[in-house]
This record gives C-alpha cells, structure tokens and sequence, in this order.
C-alpha cells in the first residue's frame, strides 16, 4: 500500500527504526495511517488502533501473523468500539489481507487483549454502520436519517438478532 500524498514525513523518517521489532511496529503504524485515510477514521481511533497494536505485539499475538492483519485487525476493533464501525470486508481490501485471515487474527485479538482487560467484545447496531456506508456511497444526509428511520421502525416490529448489522444497514440504505 502506498502512503496518502501529504508533507508530512513517514514514520520511518521521524523514528527510525534499527531491529525486526521496530520494523514491524514502523509497517504496523504506516499501515493504520494509510488505511485510516482510505476509511475516512480520525487520528483518535488511529492512535487506539496503534495503542491496541503495541498491547497485541505485548502480548505475543503478532508473532507468526502478518503486520498487515494484526494492524488491520486493531483498526477494525478500535473503530468498532467506538461505535464508528467499518465491515471486516472495507478493513480487508483498505489493508489488502484476506478477510478471513482478518477474522481469525480479530477473533484471537478480542480473546487475549479482553483477558488484559484492554478491550471488551461488543455487538455492533445496524445503525453504527449508516453513516460510513453512506459516506461511501456518496448519499446526502438525509438518506441516512430515512435509513435510521426505517431500522427503528423495523425494529418495533421484528427482532434484529442473527442479522449482521452491516447486511441490515444496507437494506435500509437500499429501501
């Protein structure tokens, strides 16, 4: 992945880096930059997501995984946590690693960074995803507000459970 176009130095430039450990946290950070502007994520969950990152590599999660799923998986986690959610599928593609892989590494990341007390395991609302998927899509404002309205309608009248948030987010972006 290249870096966003900007004059700011990369992060290898301000802090170099002089072993494999240091690398990996330089790929790891350069990686969350470059994929936090592709998702349209604010500085305050980058630095989470790194935060996460370095509790991870802490705690031995990264040894034997690549940077790439490791850090896309603690971006995933820090947005979904913060109720700003992105699909594991959007997180994917932005880092290029395979969502499944990125599964598996976020499955692994909530049990070990959850036992640290560091994260807790949270189900995300359809509604969390409007705004991201219909700031992707280019929609106006108020296609979002219509949208919300029709889950919280649908919601009086039928139980969401079982139903991945993302799927039903675009349903009402769709009606």
């Amino acid at each position: 992945h290249e870096r966003p176009e900007s004059d700011s130095p990369s992060w290898l430039e301000v802090r170099p880096a002089y072993n494999s450990t240091q690398h990996r946290f330089s790929d790891a950070i350069e990686l969350l930059e470059t994929a936090s502007v592709e998702l349209d994520i604010q500085p305050t969950l980058r630095l989470e997501a790194a935060e996460l990152y370095v509790e991870a590599a802490i705690r031995d999660v990264t040894r034997g995984r690549s940077v790439a799923t490791v850090a896309a998986g603690t971006l995933y986690i820090a947005t979904k946590g913060a109720g700003r959610p992105r699909t594991l599928r959007r997180v994917a593609d932005a880092v290029s690693v395979e969502r499944t892989a990125l599964s598996q590494v976020v499955g692994t990341l909530y049990t070990e960074l959850a036992d640290a007390n560091k994260i807790e395991r949270s189900i995300s609302e359809p509604e969390e995803y409007l705004e991201p998927l219909c700031s992707d899509l280019g929609l106006p404002a108020d296609v979002t507000d219509r949208s919300e309205d029709l889950l919280q309608n649908a919601r009086r009248k039928t139980v969401f459970d079982g139903k991945h948030p993302a799927g039903m987010a675009a349903a009402a972006i769709y009606l």
